[in-house]
């Protein structure tokens, strides 16, 4: 059925629905054809085609399951949020998190870690499977712990229980099969039970910092010698093995990457065991769309970024051709302009060299849009032209936004930590700006931190856009600002 249909009927139907909703919460059951999903391969752009682990399956459940378990996701949200019940290292799926602030969290404390002339060994893990291998009892074992019970308890079961799903490849669909274990993907709920369910793991040692983005997790450590620092992590992963183990997830030791930062980096070992296989330790490693390098540089970010750009510039050339400069432009600012941002406030404070580097992709994106390849005529003027704003420009915007969000409690509680007004105990001209503490670091690339680029970028803004209510105010008080302000 369309959920247009839905949409159309909803004031005639919506006190029925409701009903049905509140006696399947009341009574702690999910109909029986609610629990059947059409799962759609979703192949993952890497790998062979025919091998079928290059695939994300994709479940589909009817549209009345999918409305009440959002119901139920909007509740359990607030519950756990409302109780601080999910690990501030958790930031997928959560209220005023992201990759770009999941991002921050981590590299503040790399640089920090080596500013002060520590080595850093960062191991980035990878789970075979994790959604489909959740194990349905000690799910809800820990949903029974985080204050889950009785009729709630007995819903969420009913709803793991006695599943179902097809699977269509081709236009056909293949015989009911029953599900035992696996939480669905596409589902609503599914997200946040896979975050209740691997919740407790940076509660399991003092000896690690751990940074989560659903599966998507970061563990690492900083010591002052390189040589203790291997030895301690070779001594302690022991216990990060043995909680996937007893969650009964497997770990893929084959795609799971080292990276070592610091002043010693140079004489650490070529490889870790780890899961008894011989890992080697990566000069580079994507983690949440960016590329980390072991000299914090971002020349690799640069070139990926430049690897990505490239054939999309290509394309413009092609299609001026066809369309017209306007729907040219609604292309770059819909696919370029936003992969060549993503997340800028963690790797945009680069060398100059790299951003000049970026500045000119966007004059070739210019060019290319514009038809105009008469080079007596600067780029920047083609760019100004199509309201295409410099690569520092969109950068700095992008840092003074997140500043105001984390300043105004809009972003996730761990980035507020990270800043702090300026107190002399008596009244100031900083004080009286609303400036920020501008933190000194000891070397110059530890200038990438955001707190430091958040102050340094704070406190250069006018008194009358600082002290803005809300929001949406503040983004357009910023752009109506002189570039020169």
């Amino acid at each position: 059925m369309d959920s247009k249909l839905l949409r159309i009927s909803a004031d005639i139907i919506a006190p029925f629905v409701t009903k049905m909703f509140n006696l399947s919460i009341t009574s702690g059951k999910v109909p029986s054809d609610w629990k059947i999903a059409r799962v759609t391969p979703v192949y993952k752009n890497k790998g062979s085609h025919s091998d079928i682990c290059n695939y994300r399956p994709i479940s589909v459940v009817t549209h009345l399951s999918k409305l009440l378990e959002s119901c139920i996701q909007t509740q359990l949200m607030d519950y756990l949020e409302d109780n601080k019940l999910i690990t501030p290292d958790q930031s997928a799926f959560m209220r005023k998190h992201s990759t770009q602030t999941s991002l921050h969290k981590l590299m503040d404390d790399i640089i920090t870690s080596k500013d002060n002339n520590k080595n850093v060994l960062m191991c980035f893990l990878d789970i075979q499977k994790c959604f489909d291998t959740i194990n349905h009892k000690l799910l809800l074992t820990k949903l029974k712990r985080y204050g889950i019970k009785d009729n709630s308890l007995d819903w969420f079961s009913s709803y793991l229980t006695n599943r179902k799903q097809t699977v269509t490849c081709n236009g056909s669909l293949s015989p009911l099969l029953d599900i035992s274990i696996g939480i669905p993907q596409g589902s609503g709920l599914g997200p946040v039970l896979f975050l209740l369910f691997i919740n407790d793991l940076p509660q399991i040692s003092d000896k690690f910092s751990f940074n989560l983005y659903a599966d998507d997790t970061v563990i690492y450590k900083a010591a002052d010698k390189i040589e203790d620092l291997c030895v301690q992590f070779n001594d302690d992963i022991g216990i990060i093995s043995n909680w996937y183990s007893s969650n009964k997830l497997t770990l893929n030791a084959t795609k799971t990457e080292f990276l070592i930062l610091g002043p010693n980096k140079n004489r650490a070992p070529n490889e870790i065991t780890f899961e008894k296989e011989n890992i080697p330790t990566s000069n580079t490693v994507k983690y949440l769309g960016i590329k980390i390098d072991s000299n914090l540089n971002w020349n690799e970010q640069i070139k990926y970024i430049e690897s990505k750009i490239k054939p999309y510039i290509h394309i413009l050339n092609r299609l001026r051709h066809i369309l017209d400069q306007k729907h040219l432009l609604t292309i770059y600012n819909t696919i370029i302009e936003p992969t060549i941002h993503y997340c800028d406030t963690v790797w945009g404070y680069c060398s100059k060299t790299n951003i000049n580097r970026m500045n000119r992709l966007k004059r070739r994106c210019a060019r290319a849009i514009t038809n105009n390849y008469d080079w007596d005529i600067p780029g920047e003027s083609l760019m100004s032209t199509l309201n295409i704003h410099q690569f520092e420009q969109k950068r700095n915007y992008h840092t003074a936004c997140l500043t105001f969000k984390v300043i105004n409690n809009l972003s996730a509680p761990y980035l507020s930590d990270k800043l702090s007004n300026i107190n002399h105990g008596h009244h100031t001209r900083a004080t009286a700006s609303h400036n920020l503490l501008l933190p000194f670091p000891k070397h110059e690339f530890a200038k990438q931190t955001f707190s430091y680029t958040a102050s340094k970028c704070w406190n250069k803004l006018p008194l009358n856009i600082k002290t803005t209510q809300t929001f949406t105010s503040f983004k357009h008080k910023y752009k109506q600002m002189k570039p020169n302000q």
